[in-house]
């Protein structure tokens, strides 16, 4: 729950592998890759060269900014997104923000300020893979053609998680009761 996997070739004859899980209880990520691996019909039976796991946290609408004269950025301060475990694209956001506000006078609170829209879109983050994965199985049975056009929409950034929240939530009880 709450996670995907992946296989990226690289190269002739070799893999990239990877499992991820936005829950913080899900602590094991070694035995799910192992798991995974073991398990899988290309993958069965093959040599794993390295294995490194890590957890991610990912925001539900707090970040942490640091203390003093330490201010934090990225992962460090729970800049991923809880749907699809994207954090470059924000960290990015929040080193532009960063850099300005460090030519203010009070940059800790000018940091503060500018990072409320990211906060929102982080809370919309969380409630719209709240939605997808606590509802997954009933989404995709109920998906139409529109609902892909709407994620790619957010992909490209056209849209935001909170339309993307609001859209999921509209289907979802459509679906529901069958209108």
């Amino acid at each position: 729950k709450w996670g995907y996997a992946w296989i990226f070739p690289r190269g002739e004859d070799r893999v990239s592998v990877g499992v991820a899980s936005l829950r913080p209880e899900a602590k094991n990520t070694r035995e799910l890759l192992l798991d995974y691996i073991k398990g899988h019909p290309l993958l069965r039976g093959k040599k794993v060269l390295s294995l490194k796991c890590w957890f991610l946290s990912p925001s539900r609408g707090r970040l942490f900014t640091g203390e003093g004269d330490i201010f934090l950025a990225g992962e460090a301060s729970a800049s991923v997104d809880s749907l699809l475990g994207e954090g470059i694209y924000y960290s990015l956001w929040q080193a532009h923000l960063l850099a300005r506000c460090l030519e203010e006078e009070n940059p800790r609170r000018c940091y503060s300020q500018k990072l409320k829209p990211l906060r929102r879109e982080f809370l919309f983050g969380y409630l719209t893979g709240f939605l997808a994965y606590n509802f997954q199985r009933f989404m995709f049975k109920n998906a139409r053609e529109g609902d892909l056009k709407e994620f790619f929409q957010f992909l490209r950034g056209e849209k935001r998680y909170a339309d993307l929240f609001r859209y999921g939530v509209r289907r979802f009880l459509f679906s529901l009761f069958g209108l």
